[in-house]
């Protein structure tokens, strides 16, 4: 377990100093090799990827007789369990206590259980980047409660305690209504749903969706619903109309939405249904985040935005250099920064120039991983952008965002250039600023 990392203060280590090798831009950019394999691509990519240390949902569903269904589903990543060494593997384990209390503090439900781990690699005890997720359901009457959870690491006796308000909707009640909103990914049999617990969809992933049911409808009724997207700032993003014809009085829906990922960053989904002069509506957050292909092919990127061809080199040109393109007329422009990447040619009779080809590989990987439309920024004009472009793919990175932590925030380690770097999300708009200047 990394205790340092999990113990320290975020505020106190932004502020801590890190000599740092004294390299010019162009230098390090450099240290990178230009061409790496499409599979270290692709795992120096998928590292940058936010995962809470500890994160957890309630979903709510309609029971028969009445009652309401609570769907309680939590994760934990290792880093924060204590392993122990057993031969060659590493083994962990932890006691999860769930216990549901009515308004009057009488006990309505509970579960104890224990989850052993074993890993063969040692890093694997420090990972962060999947979830050890569980789960439990609980049919209650409909009301108000607390959840009570507590986590206990079976070695250190430590514990991690959260009560979290719960409120059960009545869905048997004679009106329209619906269920929570859940992201997963639908599969067979078809009322099956694989929970996306983090609530992050990716443009790689055709099958994920949300997840909700309808009640208080009659068996022809016709439900037109309606569907908004809209970003942080409540802008709207995606809308779009669909009919359903009720089959019975609850309607369970999936509505794929791999096609309505258009722009990255926090969203917020909401569902609108109409029927008999009734309406009922449910929202939902959730993060999209594009993924990059091993391969990008760099012209067609130029061709598509020409902005990038100098923009982004205001992080390694020199000031004057910089200038002269900006004041530029288009066909100077491309005059200077052809000549700029010819002076920088690390091996002139190649045919290829490696040096511009990495450099605009980060711009493409900025581009579609840092990009904020809420903000109106591209990605490679943030901070993670630019330090990315830089400095390139980050040899180790530490991700905290979720209950355990204060604000959402990231470390980026760059042990040859002896650099860290910590962005933090300090307004939850999904922008990642640089605190370690």
């Amino acid at each position: 377990m990394n205790r340092t990392l999990l113990c320290c203060n975020i505020f106190s280590l932004a502020l801590v100093g890190v000599q740092a090798v004294s390299f010019t831009p162009v230098e390090l950019l450099a240290q990178t090799p230009a061409r790496p394999e499409s599979g270290e691509l692709a795992e120096r990519f998928g590292q940058i990827t936010s995962v809470p240390a500890y994160i957890l949902r309630t979903y709510q569903f309609a029971a028969e007789e009445g009652k309401t269904r609570v769907h309680v589903r939590f994760g934990i990543v290792n880093d924060v369990l204590q392993f122990t060494q057993d031969d060659d593997h590493f083994r962990a384990a932890y006691e999860v206590n769930l216990t549901i209390v009515d308004r009057e503090q009488n006990l309505a439900a509970s579960r104890i259980w224990k989850r052993g781990l074993e890993v063969a690699d040692f890093a694997l005890t420090n990972d962060r980047q999947q979830l050890n997720e569980e789960s439990a359901d609980f049919t209650l009457a409909p009301g108000v409660y607390d959840l009570r959870v507590e986590i206990s690491d079976v070695h250190t006796q430590r514990r991690l305690r959260r009560t979290y308000p719960l409120t059960l909707p009545d869905y048997d009640k004679p009106r329209l209504q619906l269920s929570t909103l859940a992201f997963g990914e639908r599969f067979t049999p078809p009322d099956s749903l694989q929970y996306n617990l983090l609530a992050v969809l990716t443009d790689a992933n055709s099958s994920q969706g949300v997840c909700y049911e309808i009640y208080g409808v009659q068996p022809g009724d016709t439900l037109r619903v309606q569907n908004f997207i809209t970003d942080w700032k409540q802008e709207k993003l995606e809308e779009w109309h669909t009919t359903i014809v009720a089959a019975s009085t609850r309607v369970r829906c999936f509505e794929a939405l791999h096609g309505r990922l258009k722009y990255q960053g926090l969203q917020r989904l909401r569902v609108t249904v109409s029927a008999r002069q009734q309406q009922a509506e449910a929202e939902a957050d959730y993060r999209v985040q594009f993924t990059l292909p091993a391969e990008q092919n760099i012209a067609q990127l130029l061709q598509e935005y020409p902005g990038l061809a100098y923009l982004p080199l205001r992080y390694i040109a020199s000031s004057k250099e910089f200038k002269r393109m900006s004041e530029a007329s288009h066909e100077e422009r491309e005059r200077l920064v052809a000549e700029f990447w010819q002076q920088r040619d690390p091996s002139p009779n190649s045919g290829e120039n490696e040096l511009r080809e990495e450099f605009y590989r980060r711009v493409a990987f900025a581009q579609m991983r840092f990009a904020l439309h809420g903000l109106g920024k591209a990605g490679w004009e943030t901070d993670r952008g630019r330090i990315y472009i830089v400095y390139g793919p980050p040899q180790e990175v530490h991700h905290q965002m979720g209950e355990l932590d204060p604000m959402p925030y990231e470390i980026w380690f760059y042990p040859k250039a002896e650099r860290r770097f910590v962005f933090m999300d300090k307004k939850g708009s999904g922008e990642y600023e640089l605190v370690n200047r």
